[in-house]
């Protein structure tokens, strides 16, 4: 049997092979107003600004509730339930982990030699460690908290498992990233995954995946390989510079002027930047088949997906992103040199260097406002689209035996990962 392609974005009835039944298959469906979210985002912003930050937990609620709102499967939409004052309370709480987190961080800093290389590579390794344990601290409260504000036909999605299990196997597979350098990543993501979609439910029903590293080694062996040489040249390039610093300290102890810098090896740095195209396309190809194959691995029930994504859009995307990026920041600093220019001109030196204290500050801390808003505006809208365009639902109509689990939520939101940052969400 043929099926059109418009009756397959359209989610119509479909008979299944060989059992005369029924299989309806979908599409979801992204319906965002550009215009209406750029203006709610320099909304969000003033208001920000003005409440000197303490807005943004009413900020990011209006916004998911505009892009789950956007997204719907067979015409009904997505909800998002979450409150401003749950993101709120939870950064209080946040507060209780991270500020002794901090306090002790500072302190052990302050003992450790700045003379000693070995030290300091063994404190920056105990940042990154305690950094590294604190993101998967914040990646389970913010997934479990985002999964149960999201509900679809009047049930609610939601995560099972405990906060140390969560923590042993991400901790775990992640030490083996270390000594491999990032080469067993395959098999740790495939990993990954399935953990966590094995403990996420939508109401009574959870979901399964059985993933694989199957198929994905060689496009992640020529990216890593890029990625490594790119990297090596790079630091070859700018070791000269680097061993110059390593000796300053000798020559200021021993009360010498230090020998002049030492000009980088532009030809090694030149390649290994001439690399990173390179390795953004091989990274795409793999990222691409790494999302089809562990999406077709993945089931809810009866319900089954595939997502073919292409992967020249998925470079498309965040290559888009940076040139509009690059283009807000240099604006920013053509904007401080005129401004710099007609201060000095109307107000002398000494009135301008005063001046231009403050307004290049302002002016990048506006230009940084802006990349935020394209992050969201066009870059969270673009992934979007992408997913609505390629993600296909199997079986969908399952979902009609699927009741709510009645489970209790949490009554606070993921303040740790707000506090930290983005964390992979």
């Amino acid at each position: 049997m043929t099926i059109s392609q418009e009756s397959w974005d359209q989610g119509e009835p479909v008979p299944a092979a060989g059992d005369g039944g029924v299989r309806q298959s979908a599409r979801i469906v992204v319906a965002v107003n550009r215009s209406a979210l750029f203006a709610l985002a320099l909304k969000n912003l003033l208001f920000t600004i003005l409440t000197i930050g303490f807005y943004r937990f009413w900020a990011r609620t209006h916004v998911r509730r505009r892009l789950w709102g956007s997204v719907a499967i067979l015409g009904q939409p997505l909800a998002y339930t979450g409150r401003a004052k749950e993101l709120f309370v939870g950064f209080l709480l946040a507060l209780v982990i991270l500020l002794p987190a901090f306090g002790l961080i500072g302190l052990v800093g302050t003992l450790v030699p700045p003379t000693s290389v070995g030290a300091q590579m063994l404190f920056q390794g105990g940042v990154f460690l305690l950094l590294g344990v604190l993101g998967v601290m914040a990646l389970y409260f913010a997934r479990r908290y985002l999964l149960t504000r999201t509900v679809w036909r009047g049930i609610h999605a939601g995560q099972a498992g405990t906060l140390g299990r969560f923590m042993a196997v991400h901790i775990g597979y992640y030490l083996l990233l270390v000594p491999t350098l990032g080469l067993l990543n395959p098999w740790v993501q495939a990993r990954l995954y399935n953990y966590r979609t094995n403990i996420t439910f939508y109401g009574t029903q959870g979901f399964t995946a059985d993933a694989s590293s199957r198929g994905l080694w060689l496009r992640w062996l020529l990216c890593w390989a890029l990625a490594l040489l790119a990297y090596a040249l790079f630091f070859y390039g700018y070791w000269p510079v680097m061993e110059w610093a390593k000796s300053l300290p000798e020559w200021q102890a021993a009360g010498l002027p230090p020998p002049p810098q030492p000009m980088p090896l532009f030809l090694p740095m030149g390649l290994g930047i001439a690399l990173t195209p390179l390795v953004a396309i091989a990274y795409a190809f793999y990222n691409a088949a790494r999302l089809a194959r562990f999406t077709a691995a993945t089931r809810l029930g009866e319900i089954s997906f595939s997502f073919p994504v292409s992967p020249w859009r998925l470079l498309l995307i965040p290559l888009v992103a940076g040139l509009i990026m690059i283009g807000i920041l240099f604006a920013a600093g053509m904007l401080t040199g005129l401004i710099a220019a007609g201060a000095m001109a109307a107000a002398g030196k000494v009135s301008a260097t005063l001046f231009m204290s403050v307004i290049p500050i302002i002016i990048f801390l506006l230009a940084f406002a802006g990349i935020s808003i394209v992050t969201l505006v066009w870059t969270t809208v673009e992934y979007m689209k992408l997913v609505a365009r390629y993600l296909l639902i199997d079986n969908i109509q399952a979902a009609e035996d699927i009741l709510n689990r009645g489970m209790p939520a949490p009554r606070r939101g993921e303040g740790l990962a707000d506090a930290l940052g983005d964390v992979g969400i």
